[in-house]
């Protein structure tokens, strides 16, 4: 989870069992083959703007942890030769043609599928004495507000086959 030292936070709030479709998987030479943790940071700030125009302006978020459950690299396998072996190669897309109605080159763009749980570190004393409908309430906000963002570029939107209880966002008192 990255969020700063010296930040005060009163829950981590869980958003279990997300998918992200065709998310960037080499935005980053350390987490090549895998989003970078800054492209779930930007969605995260994104939410915080989100969440506040939608009316939850004391609900502030510091940090986000991003836990993997399953990933499919969007990639093909095929014979690299003797002493070489199997070797994956990212699936290519065609771009559209160009400003001049010429084939545009072709640019190596590593897609990755992925079914992620969210743990976001989150500040609103607010949550320690609302009734419990409330804090529903604004988790179900959050919910849907996060689904209509992007991560890593990649499209989000709740795991089919988790079972909807399994699939609520829940809080943990820090």
């Amino acid at each position: 989870m990255t969020c700063p030292s010296n930040v005060s936070f009163s829950h981590f709030l869980v958003i279990p069992r997300v998918t992200v479709t065709g998310a960037n998987a080499i935005s980053s030479p350390i987490t090549y083959g895998f989003p970078s943790i800054t492209n779930f940071l930007g969605m995260m700030w994104a939410l915080q703007r989100k969440v506040s125009s939608a009316g939850l302006s004391d609900v502030t978020f510091h940090g986000v942890g991003v836990v993997c459950h399953a990933s499919r690299l969007h990639a093909a396998r095929f014979w690299g030769g003797s002493g070489v072996g199997m070797v994956n190669t990212f699936s290519q897309t065609r771009n559209p043609l160009n400003s001049r109605g010429q084939v545009a080159p072709i640019i190596e763009e590593g897609r990755i599928n992925l079914n992620v749980s969210f743990v976001f570190s989150v500040n609103c004393p607010r949550w320690s004495l609302a009734p419990a409908s409330t804090v529903k309430s604004d988790l179900s906000i959050i919910l849907h507000t996060l689904m209509t963002l992007r991560a890593a570029s990649g499209t989000l939107d709740q795991d089919p086959s988790i079972s909807p209880v399994q699939r609520e966002p829940w809080l943990l008192g820090v």
